[in-house]
């Protein structure tokens, strides 16, 4: 007999009933892995959460938390893999901990998972009222995900879309979060059919429901796909393919420059206006190196503006470390600089570090703990404005469109995934970045040390790319943007109503339970 403060364990207790509920919600969680990159098979989302809702109809709200907690670690862990041999490979650390660091990772994400389980039983609806509320509940935690503690947008559920182009359009009004809305809606559906034993009435109005909201998207994206004109821009970024066992090795900083120099100077036959090297392609504080007459010099040999990213200091006695990028103009040199706002927690910063004093970063880096920058540069050359998002900051949309909002007109992410290896970061990392060029309608280029390097259009389509570990340039050509879409307005309007909605439902539920 489970005491009574322990009930939120019941979904534990042996019985034929709670096993069946058990392989449903780990099912759930294991079949969402395969939604995202790799394998990528982004039509199983569609059907990912079917066990989960399925396991939860009719489970107690506390039982039902359990469950979902189940499904999210699976599918965290899952996805996530990757974490643990790169804080084996980069941080020293021994493998039992650094599978501890990723199940401690996928356990607090995971909460989320539970969340939405919980609501899902606690609202105990059925067919339409059903298949809305569960695609709100959902964007509702995947929101909260993304905006409190430790803010994680990873792997959200529309990401899963990346190549679904009609689909992903709405983008442009809803965020990422309108695709989730919309594929959770269409588990809801399949999940509502399925438990009912397909009476033929409950079951239309369910599958019509789906229907409609998935057709009306890809409706609107049909018909909303823009064909942007204007002054052409020719871009090269370069790949170095670095690797990071020797990137901040100092003895291999002149090997590491001049395979740039190298890359760079192969581009002047294509004259390009801008030039682009992945984030801290220079492994050295250029502002403060005499190294950086020679680097301003390749600008002058190309006849073009050239982005380089290095780590900075403000040059105090106990100086303020940055990740930064420089903009370098013909017979100008550096002309403007954009500081990282955004760092990644444990591998730039240790978060809560008073509380957490007993931890240190969990990956090597150039110099000591980073500090953020405070100013949203958007730099310019003769053509147009563009902003730039290093590494990890391109997956928080609101800070992306922040920079559309100041007058960028194209967006460049420069990043380093060389701690990855051949793992699924890297190709995760790129269908995430697909949703910030449909949201603002700009074209996206992407610099990354080992890969994958793309050129993205404001539909979302990759138009151009690298693979990993090649030392290359991807060359293309884009147009600026000045107009602002909805999101770029307005932002993530339609997530916090759906929030609103979905938070009346459940008061209103509470009341009566």
């Amino acid at each position: 007999m489970i005491p009574q403060k322990y009930k939120f364990l019941s979904f534990a207790t042996v019985s034929p009933g709670n096993v069946r509920n058990l392989f449903l919600a780990a099912l759930a969680g294991g079949m969402l892995v395969f939604a995202f990159p790799k394998p990528d098979l982004g039509l199983v989302a569609f059907v990912a959460l079917v066990p989960l809702l399925i396991s939860v109809r009719q489970a107690k709200w506390r039982e039902a938390a359990g469950l979902g907690f189940i499904a999210g670690l699976i599918f965290f862990a899952g996805s996530l893999y990757w974490i643990a041999p790169t804080v084996v490979q980069y941080g020293s650390l021994p493998w039992p901990v650094a599978l501890g660091i990723l199940l401690l990772l996928a356990g607090y994400l995971a909460i989320y998972f539970a969340g939405f389980a919980a609501g899902v039983a606690f609202l105990g609806q059925n067919g339409v009222i059903f298949v809305l509320f569960t695609g709100g509940l959902w964007v509702t935690f995947e929101l909260l995900r993304s905006r409190i503690l430790i803010a994680f947008p990873w792997n959200l559920l529309g990401h899963s879309q990346y190549q679904n182009l009609p689909l992903i359009q709405i983008a442009d009004a809803t965020g990422v979060y309108g695709i989730s809305f919309v594929v959770a809606a269409v588990n809801a559906a399949i999940a509502d059919t399925v438990a009912g034993n397909f009476r033929w009435g409950k079951a239309t109005s369910s599958l019509a429901t789906a229907v409609l909201l998935v057709g009306g998207a890809v409706i609107y994206g049909w018909m909303v796909q823009p064909r942007i004109s204007g002054p052409v821009i020719r871009v090269a970024l370069l790949q170095g393919n670095i690797s990071q066992d020797i990137k901040w090795d100092p003895r291999f900083q002149d090997e590491t420059m001049a395979a740039y120099q190298n890359l760079t100077l192969a581009q002047t036959q294509v004259h390009p206006d801008l030039v682009i090297w992945p984030e801290t392609a220079v492994p050295f504080f250029l502002r403060h190196d005499q190294r950086r007459v020679s680097v301003e010099k390749l600008a002058d040999e190309i006849n073009g503006s050239l982005l380089v990213s290095a780590p900075d200091h403000d040059g105090r006695a106990s100086p303020r470390y940055t990740v930064s990028a420089f903009l370098i103009k013909p017979k100008i040199g550096i002309t403007s600089t954009y500081d990282k706002i955004r760092l990644v927690p444990f591998g730039e910063y240790v978060p809560l570090k008073r509380i957490l004093f007993f931890v240190t970063k969990l990956t090597q880096g150039a110099v000591g703990e980073f500090s953020p920058g405070t100013q949203m540069t958007v730099f310019s050359i003769p053509s147009a404005k563009f902003s730039v998002s290093i590494s990890y900051e391109i997956y928080f949309a609101t800070d992306v469109r922040r920079f559309v909002q100041k007058g960028a007109e194209f967006l460049v992410n420069i990043t380093n995934d060389a701690w990855y290896g051949r793992s699924a970061a890297p190709f995760q990392h790129l269908s995430m970045v697909v949703f910030r060029a449909v949201e603002n309608r700009r074209y996206l280029v992407r610099a990354a040390n080992t890969g994958i390097s793309a050129i993205v259009d404001p539909n979302g389509r990759i138009v151009s790319r690298s693979d990993l570990f090649e030392s290359t340039a991807v060359r293309g050509t884009i147009t600026p943007n000045s107009d602002l879409t909805f999101y770029a307005r307005y932002g993530d309007i339609f997530a916090w109503g759906i929030v609103s909605i979905v938070g009346i439902e459940l008061l209103i539920a509470a009341m009566r339970y």
